[in-house]
């Protein structure tokens, strides 16, 4: 039984010297435990760090779309302004061109100037 643990002395201990006992260095238990904690500190740095970086590319996603969601509405609204243009200029057209009273054919792209500028005065 003597042989259980070779790595560690003995010695004897106890009145007389009769009990064994095994001599563990101080220093040894000391590294171990200094060696454990900085394995668990980095352990929990690396996952706060993880976790944060998730968190950081998370936001920076929803601001991304945010962004994106609001220049897709802009660019919507616009072409919605300018269909209903579009489709008000059609109405006068056709109204004009069917009136039997109109004076003059304005072409559409004169249309939208103001009305000096079409009649050429």
């Amino acid at each position: 039984m003597s042989k259980a643990f070779p790595l560690l002395p003995t010695t004897k201990v106890g009145p007389g010297d009769k009990e064994r006992a095994y001599v563990i260095r101080q220093n040894l238990v000391l590294k171990t435990l200094l060696v454990a904690a900085a394995v668990l500190i980095g352990l929990g740095s690396l996952l706060c760090c993880t976790v944060y970086e998730v968190h950081l590319e998370r936001r920076v996603r929803v601001t991304d779309a945010r962004e994106h969601r609001a220049e897709e509405h802009t660019s919507h609204m616009r072409v919605m302004r300018l269909s209903m243009m579009l489709q008000q200029r059609l109405k006068d057209e056709v109204h004009h061109f069917a009136s039997p009273h109109a004076p003059s054919r304005m072409p559409l792209a004169a249309a939208h100037l103001p009305m000096s500028a079409a009649t050429g005065a």
